[in-house]
């Protein structure tokens, strides 16, 4: 009988052994699953894409004497080389980085109507317009880089 508890107590494994292998298998659960999300959504570019943006709203409405309609040109400008550069589709990310800055841009350029209470709807009508070119930049970057590099 005493061989039977030695037995037993050797094969039943110890609550933090339990532990460590209901950390893995969560950890292993996770692991296939990071490289799909990269593939919807990739942080790293959408880093490059929301500094890109940014760069290219605040040059865009330096040089251009249009103001807004500059920034917004230099955010569509940004789009387009990074459609150029990009190897996949990366319309998520360079959408929402245009929508972020554009609308932050506008709530802060325009704090006096925001804080009346007029200015988050033109800060929602700038990030759609943001969203709209960036998407439409990226796009004809693509198309362009597509027909440069297709064999006849």
């Amino acid at each position: 009988m005493a061989e039977r508890t030695d037995e037993l107590t050797r094969t039943r494994p110890t609550h933090a052994s339990q532990q460590d292998e209901s950390d893995t298998s969560r950890l292993s659960r996770l692991r296939p699953r990071a490289p799909r999300l990269t593939r919807l959504f990739d942080p790293k570019f959408f880093l490059l894409a929301l500094v890109g943006t940014l760069v290219g709203l605040f040059v865009g409405g330096a040089v251009l004497p249009f103001g807004s309609i500059g920034s917004l040109a230099g955010l569509t400008v940004v789009a387009f080389v990074l459609g150029l550069l990009a190897d996949g589709r990366r319309y998520l990310e360079i959408g929402a980085a245009g929508a972020l800055v554009s609308g932050v841009s506008a709530l802060l350029g325009n704090l006096l109507l925001t804080a009346v209470g007029l200015g988050v709807p033109l800060a929602v009508f700038s990030a759609g317009a943001g969203f709209g070119l960036a998407i439409a930049g990226f796009y004809v970057g693509r198309d362009l880089k597509d027909g440069f590099t297709r064999e006849l």
